[in-house]
């Protein structure tokens, strides 16, 4: 009987004590800390998000936090250091182009559709104008954080900016007036 006694014990120690353990966080309200944090720019993008999937009238896919912004099979990704940023549109858009389009693969074709989306998906979504739209785009895309990064499945940043001004030659005195020296080989030919 000492012997059955000896062997349950540890085991009912050890229960006791993450029932207690359990009970003292309930009642303190301590929960362990979630990640991402719960941001502004977080609530932002989950709410972009919805109504984007609203106006597509498409179910809404999910959002996570990973080291670089992408899609894959029904989730966007985005870096925790892109949503409280003033491109976090931009990018959500863009990875959204990829969900409407059901885009596999990194495909450089996936990338410029999916940037080309992007304007009209703001327009909609955001109500923003066509200019307003393009903005939003032309800064994630001529961004500070893009100039030297060659990222999987794209062209280089310089080479995607320079296709997706082609598509709008409107808006050429803007990125004349806009674009510093840093764009400035990104332009299209002619520009």
């Amino acid at each position: 009987m000492l012997r059955v006694a000896l062997r349950i014990l540890p085991s009912l120690v050890l229960a006791m004590i993450t029932v207690l353990l359990i009970l003292v966080s309930v009642g303190r309200g301590d929960e362990v800390p979630s990640y991402p944090a719960v941001t502004k720019g977080w609530r932002a993008a989950q709410a972009l998000l919805a109504r984007m999937a609203q106006v597509y009238e498409v179910p809404p896919p999910a959002l996570q936090i990973d080291r670089f912004g992408h899609y894959r099979d029904g989730v966007i990704y985005m870096r925790d250091a892109t949503v409280d940023t003033d491109v976090m549109e931009a990018v959500l858009a863009h990875e959204f182009a990829h969900y409407l389009f059901r885009h596999k693969g990194l495909v450089p074709g996936n990338e410029i559709v999916a940037d080309a989306k992007v304007v009209e998906i703001l327009e909609r979504s955001r109500g923003y104008s066509c200019g307003e739209a393009f903005r939003v785009q032309y800064r994630r895309l001529s961004g500070i954080n893009r100039v030297n990064l060659q990222l999987q499945g794209h062209q280089s940043p310089c080479e995607e900016l320079r296709i997706f001004l082609t598509g709008f030659p409107e808006f050429r005195d803007f990125v004349r007036v806009t674009g510093g020296e840093r764009e400035r080989p990104c332009w299209p030919a002619g520009w």
